[in-house]
């Protein structure tokens, strides 16, 4: 039986989509379909073979189940699938011809759920699984890991932020460093940012491929994003128990509850002609707030760790696969 699965936004699609393949049998094939062809193929496990269909295109007729990736906004014909289980991303509610041609509609962020049932479309709800790692022994925040994404790093993941918010914490000059992640150069407004701050921050360019790699030398997440369709780094990040400094604003902050590590906020900014608001960080006071957490790390840093990684357990394959697997079957 051939099924849909139909993110509205490219984020994380390769992720997604492997996890899916690996977890729920008999999916062995990806079809991705989104609006950014230049995009790194993030895909692991390797069994998982990818194909891009561009816009416009139709997916091509596979053995077993397939597995299919669609930006809302593309003209890609749907209809001919048996099973077609539409995933929306909470940026783009306004589902439109996919969700009509769906014979199911489930939305993973709970703030999805809510504006999805508001606009009168019917859903399910069900949290995306993570895949759990082994549970890392940290007692003090050294480095803080920021990932930039692609072209998110100028104005959605909040990079600005996320630089001024470290300058603001003084953290550099007590031995602590800050790790951007982005997969193109720096934009030269950023750089600019960080020759001006307080020094400490490390860049580093280029598309990393493996999740192991992403993660492995830091201490703990600061991701002040201004939107997310789905916050999959954090969720990635707390499956290895590393603690997530994240935004105070949905759906990001629906993985991370507790106050202590939520972001606060200063209002909104529509940047992108969307109908909806982004978040946009404090940075005085992120700054405050990671200095005073980071300098009392041995007092916080292995509880905080078991916290994240207890949250992520509860949304783990493990917990939820038996579920996701009933749904595209």
């Amino acid at each position: 039986m051939s099924t849909l699965i139909a993110p509205a936004h490219a984020c994380g699609l390769g992720i997604m989509a492997a996890d899916l393949a690996a977890h729920c049998e008999p999916i062995t094939h990806v079809v991705a379909v989104e609006s950014m062809p230049n995009a790194p193929r993030v895909v692991w496990p390797t069994r998982v073979s990818v194909e891009v269909v561009q816009r416009g295109s139709q997916p091509k007729t596979v053995h077993g189940s397939t597995v299919v990736f669609i930006e809302a906004s593309l003209d890609v014909d749907i209809s001919g699938f048996e099973r077609r289980v539409f995933v929306p991303m909470w940026e783009n509610i306004n589902t439109g011809y996919e969700a009509k041609s769906a014979t199911c509609i489930i939305s993973v962020t709970k703030y999805g759920h809510e504006k999805l049932a508001a606009n009168g479309i019917l859903s399910g709800y069900l949290p995306w699984p993570v895949e759990l790692k082994s549970l890392r022994s940290t007692k003090k925040v050294k480095t803080l890991l920021h990932v930039a994404g692609s072209f998110g790093h100028w104005y959605r993941k909040g990079t600005p932020e996320a630089v001024g918010m470290w300058n603001a914490s003084g953290l550099a000059d007590k031995g602590v460093r800050l790790v951007i992640r982005c997969w193109e150069p720096m934009p030269q407004e950023i750089k600019e940012l960080i020759a001006g701050g307080s020094g400490g921050i490390e860049v580093r360019d280029g598309f990393v491929a493996g999740r192991d790699e992403l993660f492995e030398d830091a201490d703990a997440l600061l991701m002040p994003s201004r939107c997310e369709g789905h916050a999959v780094v954090a969720l990635e990040a707390m499956a290895r128990g590393i603690p997530c400094f994240v935004t105070n604003a949905a759906p990001i902050n629906e993985y991370e509850t507790s106050h202590r590590f939520l972001l606060p906020i200063i209002g909104m900014a529509n940047l992108t002609g969307s109908p909806f608001d982004y978040a946009i960080c404090d940075t005085a006071r992120s700054g405050e707030l990671l200095r005073g957490m980071v300098l009392d790390s041995a007092n916080w840093i292995a509880a905080a760790s078991v916290r994240a990684y207890l949250t992520a357990e509860r949304m783990s394959w493990g917990s939820l696969g038996e579920e996701w697997g009933k749904t595209v079957a």
